[in-house]
């Protein structure tokens, strides 16, 4: 199905007055991805009850919501403005040295609140994330992504990074997913810095034809899930 007109979605930026609907919007766009139900294994659900984890998450979806170096984009339909029908994470570069002090001043601040108050000891990981979570999966993940990032990136943090990009499988192949990326690419190219994402299994083919080239890959999941590292690099105005 062709790409609809751009008048039928809008791009807005997300606030913290939407985390309930973009952790909707999260479960749905992801609600068949491999990593994601091996991370959350049902042999552990009954370790964190479903409100819990559902505050944990929202919890940690309006701290990126309100984070100072995260940009959330929310894709509506324009006829229903409160319809979120994807979403767009984009992680900013890190300050210069002379912004570094006050920044990291603020994050430690940020950090510093208490665990929410009915995620109780029995039911939270020495990680201070649910029980129910595979940590030992998510730990090798992250092994893999830091061992990449440092591959392409070296010393080099300044470039910015898409966390995550969903649509709603309802409006996929409908041009949600361009107006996200390309609401993306005109914040990133403001800065004339590259941007960096890991693509899920079978999404890189959509990112190549945006301009990303593929970095190299990894399997998890005994070589079912396949990540590939891709970058996009700066774009010169005319």
């Amino acid at each position: 199905m062709p790409p609809q007109n751009a008048s039928i979605f809008t791009i807005l930026p997300a606030t913290v007055a939407d985390a309930e609907a973009m952790l909707e919007c999260i479960d749905v766009s992801f609600a068949n991805d491999l990593f994601r139900h091996a991370g959350m294994p049902k042999c552990r659900e009954h370790l964190t009850p479903l409100d819990e984890l559902r505050t944990w998450r929202l919890r940690n979806l309006r701290k990126r919501l309100s984070a100072p170096d995260k940009v959330l984009l929310k894709a509506v339909v324009t006829a229903q403005p409160d319809r979120m029908i994807g979403f767009a994470d984009l992680q900013k570069p890190p300050p210069f040295q002379d912004q570094a002090e006050e920044s990291v001043a603020a994050m430690t601040q940020a950090d510093s609140g208490p665990a929410p108050e009915n995620m109780t000891a029995e039911n939270a990981s020495p990680h201070g994330q649910p029980a129910c979570f595979d940590l030992e999966l998510n730990d090798e993940m992250n092994d893999h992504l830091e061992l990449w990032q440092s591959k392409i990136w070296g010393d080099d943090e300044q470039y910015w990074s898409l966390e995550k990009l969903g649509v709603d499988p309802t409006f996929r192949r409908q041009g949600v997913a361009r107006l996200l990326l390309e609401t993306s690419f005109a914040l990133v190219d403001a800065d004339g810095l590259s941007m960096y994402l890991e693509a899920l299994p079978g999404s890189a083919p959509m990112y190549v034809k945006y301009g990303f080239e593929e970095q190299g890959s990894f399997t998890m999941l005994d070589g079912k899930y396949v990540v590939t590292l891709m970058v996009r690099r700066p774009r010169k105005h005319s």
